[in-house]
């Protein structure tokens, strides 16, 4: 990305950060709530208790956008003696134990579409 693109994404990002619901709160983005009720897709919402960036109560303001889909939430606790999750923990070789959870679900949606 150019610095142009990221001085861009960083002043969106601070202007959705004021408000509670992020941009679907912002005025100059009402088509974005409309975008996100047409999703039919089951979810599941997974976060990290531990990240500072997107705790769970962030995850839990945009769930309200899904607001037509079955969804399941997820909160990730940090094993005791191992590191934190944090923002992007998840994604790291040593949350892979996480990772079965996930893939099980995953399989179960895939089932249910073809069967």
């Amino acid at each position: 990305m150019s610095k142009r693109q990221l001085d861009r994404v960083y002043k969106d990002w601070r202007r959705w950060c004021v408000y509670p619901h992020y941009f679907f709160d912002d005025p100059s983005m009402t088509d974005v709530a409309v975008l996100y009720a047409q999703v039919r897709t089951p979810c599941v919402f997974a976060n990290a208790v531990d990240d500072p960036w997107a705790p769970p109560v962030s995850r839990d303001a945009f769930i309200k956008g899904y607001r037509n889909v079955p969804f399941r939430v997820r909160d990730l606790h940090p094993e005791t003696k191992k590191q934190p999750i944090g923002h992007m923990g998840y994604f790291r070789p040593s949350a892979e134990p996480l990772w079965d959870e996930m893939l099980k679900w995953l399989v179960t949606q895939k089932q249910r579409a073809v069967g």
